[in-house]
């Protein structure tokens, strides 16, 4: 996140230098990453600025320094989220059920697991045994397709 350019949405004035200036959207056009920049695996972020953000960054009197320390404030991870809507129940619910079906599953699957070495095992005992045993290999076929049947 070395390139991180901000793109500003709209029109924004911010004071700069005792001026007003005011940014173009076609000027937004200028911020696009080209094909080399993204051969030299540069990646460009949006970010939406909020209206209290944009209060913040008038308030400098340089506004790229404040942009500077808004996006070492993102990569530091000091920013907070303004999503504070706690989760509904219904959400937690479900989440809940998933995660209960992922163990139950994952249950299932050493068992299955656990069957299939069991019937490797006889059938190693199978090649063992003689030719003339018809009858010893035919009961570890069926002990084999009882735990092959499970599936």
């Amino acid at each position: 996140m070395e390139n991180v350019i901000i793109r500003l949405y709209a029109f924004m004035e911010i004071s700069m230098l005792d001026k007003d200036r005011r940014v173009s959207e076609r000027s937004l056009e200028n911020l696009k990453l080209g094909a080399q920049a993204r051969y030299q695996g540069k990646v460009r972020q949006n970010f939406t600025i909020l209206p209290q953000t944009l209060e913040w960054l008038k308030k400098g009197g340089n506004a790229s320094q404040r942009v500077d320390e808004l996006v070492a404030a993102a990569k530091n991870g000091d920013l907070k989220s303004n999503y504070t809507h706690e989760r509904k129940e219904r959400e937690n619910l479900e989440s809940d059920s998933v995660y209960n079906q992922i163990n139950d599953l994952k249950v299932e699957l050493e068992r299955l697991k656990a069957n299939q070495a069991q019937a490797a095992n006889i059938l190693q005992e199978a090649l063992k045994l003689k030719a003339n045993a018809g009858g010893a290999i035919k009961e570890q076929i069926k002990q084999v397709l009882g735990l092959l049947g499970e599936f």
